[in-house]
């Protein structure tokens, strides 16, 4: 006799459990288990096991060609039987009536609407139903059907209209907010946070992964930076109505972020005027966990502007006029980092994070990039030139003498600098370019 397998033997005890249960108490189907039932909450529930979902599982085993005959035939004994899709038509006043039951249901909700079931450790993904007719599945087979010439664009354009456009795909993704509205949920965010519309508009720099990616600011599920951005792309093209132009300026946006090195230089300057106790280096301070925050005047993101500026001076790529007026403002184009400073660093973030590790992968603490420092360091005590407590400091984080130098990388610093540390990310190449674009700024 053959033995029987766990999935099988799962399958047989719970069937024969809802077959004399609905046998023995005259309990009909549409109790246990409906399409619409998989969708609510009220199951129909077993002291071992969901019943609703256990029927959903096998219905959708239903319609798969090697699906045991056996197991088909039981489960339509009981009722549970998968019919073919009806005409368009069907479909058409099925989906009207749909959505007179329930006036906020959308055609999104209905095309992305996913839930898993697992019986016997297989999963499946059960879609959103009407009746019978699995809605995605359906939609699917309607977009091949059109191409097909199989629905008629008659048929398409009511489709349309109740949002299931078989001529060009309905995608997931965030939503879709009309012009006045977005104003408003501006308005409300700036009254909320106190941030300014310009500084919503400026994809804030973190680490990610040891290099320096864009972050939008996003109110709810809408990304308001990257829609900031879009109209100011759209008022460069003049594809913006005078009535938009003025809402947005009310909002205190400022459309003109394209700013040269003169133009840049006069923000600076007027910021250091404004502030006595302020530097350009302070200006330049990478934004970390710690809470520092890059300074962004109408729009501009003039941290990140000094760090490019950094980066082409070490690529060799900044022009001498350029170098000139920034060193006379007094602004470094290295950082440098102590040693008993760095090990401070990194013992901070052990502190913080057990499992941090200066030999993994990871390339920043807190916005610094330590890697270059550490492999300058390491070059030194190799070489015999650090101090027995310089050697006691830095084993304490892990980093002692090896057989090998640890070679530094080619844009990390000079020979002879091994204090020698720049905060700015340079493992894509920056603009050689005097001239910061917007698109270099906010990507």
């Amino acid at each position: 006799m053959e033995e029987m397998s766990e999935q099988d033997f799962e399958f047989y005890k719970n069937y024969y459990l809802i077959y004399y249960t609905m046998k023995l108490d005259k309990i009909p189907l549409e109790e246990i288990f409906t399409p619409e039932k998989v969708m609510s909450d009220e199951h129909y529930m077993f002291s071992s096991f969901d019943a609703t979902e256990f029927l959903a599982f096998y219905y959708l085993k239903l319609g798969e060609r090697d699906f045991d005959p056996k197991k088909k035939e039981m489960l339509n004994q009981i009722g549970v039987v998968r019919r073919k899709n009806p005409k368009t038509d069907d479909i058409i006043d099925l989906l009207r009536v749909e959505f007179q039951l329930h006036p906020g249901l959308t055609s999104r909700q209905m095309l992305f609407y996913n839930k898993e079931l697992t019986q016997g450790g297989e999963t499946k993904n059960f879609h959103y139903h009407i009746g019978t007719v699995d809605i995605p599945d359906w939609y699917h087979q309607a977009r091949k059907d059109f191409k097909k010439g199989k629905i008629s664009s008659k048929q398409a354009a009511e489709l349309k209209s109740l949002g299931f456009d078989v001529e060009n795909p309905v995608r997931q993704g965030r939503p879709i907010i009309d012009f006045d509205k977005a104003i408003d949920l501006l308005k409300e965010e700036m009254q909320a946070t106190g941030l300014s519309c310009d500084e919503i508009a400026v994809a804030k720099r973190v680490w990610v992964d040891g290099k320096l990616k864009a972050k939008y600011h996003m109110i709810k599920n809408w990304n308001a930076g990257v829609w900031l951005s879009n109209q100011r792309e759209k008022f460069k093209r003049h594809k913006l109505s005078p009535t938009e132009v003025e809402k947005l300026t009310s909002l205190g946006l400022t459309f003109r972020v394209n700013l040269n090195f003169k133009h840049a230089l006069k923000l600076i300057d007027e910021q250091l005027a404004a502030n006595p106790e302020l530097t350009i280096d302070e200006i330049a301070k990478q934004k970390s966990s710690s809470g520092n925050k890059n300074l962004v005047v109408n729009g501009f993101d003039l941290c990140y502007y000094l760090l490019v500026k950094r980066a082409q001076y070490r690529k060799g790529t900044l022009p001498p006029e350029q170098y000139e007026e920034l060193a006379k403002r007094g602004f470094s184009f290295t950082v440098k980092v102590p040693l008993e400073e760095g090990v401070e660093r990194l013992k901070a973030k052990m502190d913080e994070d057990p499992e941090f590790s200066v030999a993994g992968k990871r390339r920043e603490v807190n916005g610094w990039d330590y890697k270059p420092w550490v492999a300058a360091v390491k070059r030194r005590l190799n070489a015999g030139e650090l101090s027995s407590e310089q050697e006691e400091l830095l084993a304490s984080v892990g980093i002692t003498k090896s057989a090998t130098v640890e070679m530094l990388p080619e844009d990390a610093m000079e020979e002879d600098e091994y204090l020698l540390m720049d905060d700015f990310d340079t493992s894509e190449e920056e603009p050689a370019d005097s001239k910061i674009k917007p698109d270099d700024i906010n990507p």
